[in-house]
């Protein structure tokens, strides 16, 4: 079995080099991989994301605290702009990976960009971030809600039996103003119980709360087509029904029939309304829809880390 050397830098806290979507679509097409933690080695796919390492944060935290206190913070762009360009020289192929909404750079430091993005170059290949919880090569254990689950369980019907007895729920760490906005209307209707770190109401695990509830809101800190990540899967996931504010993207595999999404031209009231009107069994039914309609591919995926068009599943 052919080695494919692998080195990550800059992911998210928590992320796992050896356990995670990028390298399981590796060995998946029939390569052993070997993660490379030291920047001094030559490894064979290099990949770098948008999040800063200690050291940088450090150099950061000025231009960020002066953008904020002077108004000129424009938008995630700006705080992610300087963190994407790698100090390493060693790497046969350096592929860029965003677990945020920025646009991929397009520089020559890198080969191919994994993005948030459905309409870009040949070298672009569309990886929204809650693939990395969906379980495409085995059955993954999703930490922050405490369940697992895999591509193949989120292509099927559910089986549950009765209607959650609580309204809703909402679990917050970024108080995004779009987000609480919707919390105050939808307060006005019903009883919202509230979770997370903005709320000093942390959870360990989304499911021991989120089960009780018939709706969980789940809205992006962005509205951009295509821009998913993994809070719609979360909520799903609690055996809730998402309450969704986000752009799923050109041709989805997220099931609508499983979420409650804003539609186009409707207010957040009308929103909130449709969800106080809804029956028990329009309610169940949507509970017990799979996740998914179809498995996304991912041959361009892969096409973008090899460089080629011969691999793919």
């Amino acid at each position: 079995m052919p080695v494919i050397r692998v080195r990550f830098m800059r992911f998210w806290k928590g992320f796992d080099p050896r356990e995670n979507f990028l390298t399981h679509l590796i060995e998946n097409l029939g390569f052993e991989v070997k993660v490379i933690e030291n920047k001094a080695e030559i490894c064979d796919i290099e990949f770098v994301s948008v999040n800063a390492s200690n050291k940088e944060l450090i150099f950061q935290i000025l231009p960020i605290v002066k953008n904020r206190l002077f108004g000129t913070f424009r938008d995630v762009e700006e705080k992610y702009k300087l963190l994407n360009v790698p100090k390493t020289a060693n790497a046969i192929r350096r592929i860029w990976v965003t677990g945020e909404n920025v646009r991929p750079p397009f520089t020559d430091d890198f080969d191919g960009y994994l993005s948030f993005d459905q309409n870009l170059l040949q070298n672009n290949a569309y990886l929204p971030i809650w693939y990395f919880d969906a379980g495409f090569y085995k059955t993954h254990f999703v930490s922050r809600v405490g369940v697992e689950t895999s591509v193949e369980s989120l292509l099927k019907s559910r089986g549950i039996s009765k209607v959650p007895p609580k309204f809703a729920c909402i679990f917050v760490g970024n108080p995004h103003a779009i987000r609480l906005h919707f919390l105050e209307i939808l307060q006005r209707i019903a009883s919202v119980e509230k979770f997370g770190a903005a709320f000093g109401n942390h959870v360990k695990h989304k499911f021991a709360v989120g089960r009780e509830f018939k709706f969980t809101i789940a809205f992006e800190n962005d509205l951009y087509p295509g821009y998913v990540t993994e809070k719609l899967l979360e909520a799903y996931l609690c055996e809730s029904i998402p309450v969704y504010w986000g752009h799923l993207g050109l041709s989805s595999p997220i099931n609508l029939d499983a979420i409650m999404v804003i539609k186009e031209n409707q207010s957040l009231e009308d929103l909130a309304q449709e969800l106080s009107e809804l029956s028990e069994a329009e309610i169940l039914e949507k509970l017990n829809q799979p996740f998914l309609k179809f498995k996304p591919q991912t041959q361009d995926i892969a096409r973008v880390i090899f460089g080629n068009s011969e691999n793919g599943n």
